[in-house]
């Protein structure tokens, strides 16, 4: 995406215009969210991820926001049960995620969909560098749990 958003390349979602997939790439997106879901419940973020995936295959980036929101809504509570059955959260943590999920939203309704595409997509290369920064970080640590 940084490459192509530089303009050294062109090959890349050349047209993304689409606002739906059909065939095979829709193949290719319903797996893709799949092993994205996977990650999301190993602590890997979706909403970035599935960005460069939507990107990739031609959508208009407006139209990763429904995408991401369905997967978690439909990801979460299944990757939860685990943890609530086992009595595995803490509920002061709970508490905070609830606090930060409303300003988020407040900011993402306020401020994202104000942003330019183009600023949009610059942000998404630079969670998606981060993230990839940070687990690489993790998979070097010698003191893991393991």
């Amino acid at each position: 995406m940084a490459i192509n958003k530089m303009g050294w390349v062109s090959i890349l979602a050349i047209h993304n215009d689409a606002m739906g997939l059909t065939g095979w790439p829709l193949a290719i997106g319903i797996g893709g969210n799949f092993v994205l879901g996977m990650l999301m419940s190993a602590g890997v973020g979706l909403y970035a991820p599935c960005m460069v995936l939507v990107y990739f295959l031609g959508l208009k980036p407006i139209a990763a926001f429904p995408i991401m929101m369905l997967s978690c809504a439909l990801l979460m509570p299944a990757v939860s049960l685990n943890f609530v059955r086992t009595k595995r959260y803490s509920l002061r943590g709970i508490l905070g995620f609830i606090a930060g999920g409303v300003i988020g939203v407040v900011i993402a309704a306020t401020l994202v969909k104000s942003l330019s595409l183009a600023v949009l997509g610059w942000l998404i290369v630079a969670v998606s560098c981060w993230t990839a920064v940070q687990l690489w970080k993790s998979a070097r640590r010698t003191d893991r749990m393991f």
